[in-house]
């Protein structure tokens, strides 16, 4: 039988690979191409953001989608943006995070106790409109 963190890899592995929007997909990847100036040296992640943190977590956090030059650049949600700036030393505060700060997805943070997971895991400026036309977070 399955464990569980191998269908954890394997869920998380099919979503990042997801295509299902072909929109959402062009507009992720032309983001992750054209950077924004502050970012242009850096390496976008430019693909759907996976769930981060613990799987066996008693509290869940939901955001709705990944900032374009936050999470679509560093690959972990509510990371390079103001959100994760406020998120990320609430969370290490309050003992769920091993360290206030999250710089990347290949960094040392862990979490415990708490999974962060996202409504929709492609960022589109006007994701409302696509919310529609698309099958929301493929689902995942």
């Amino acid at each position: 039988m399955e464990s569980r963190k191998k269908k954890w890899e394997k869920l998380n592995n099919k979503l990042i690979h997801c295509k299902l929007c072909p929109r959402l997909v062009k507009w992720r990847e032309t983001v992750a191409r054209e950077k924004r100036r502050a970012y242009k040296d850096q390496e976008y992640w430019g693909k759907p953001v996976p769930g981060f943190g613990d799987r066996d977590a008693r509290l869940l956090i939901v955001g709705l989608a990944p900032g374009a030059h936050g999470s679509n650049r560093t690959g972990r949600m509510f990371t390079g943006d103001a959100s994760g700036d406020f998120l990320y030393p609430t969370l290490y505060q309050a003992g769920f995070a091993s360290q206030p700060i999250s710089e990347s997805k290949n960094d040392s943070l862990y979490l415990t106790n708490v999974l962060l997971r996202l409504f929709v895991v492609v960022y589109h400026l006007r994701i409302n409109l696509h919310m529609r036309k698309c099958r929301i977070a493929g689902g995942f």
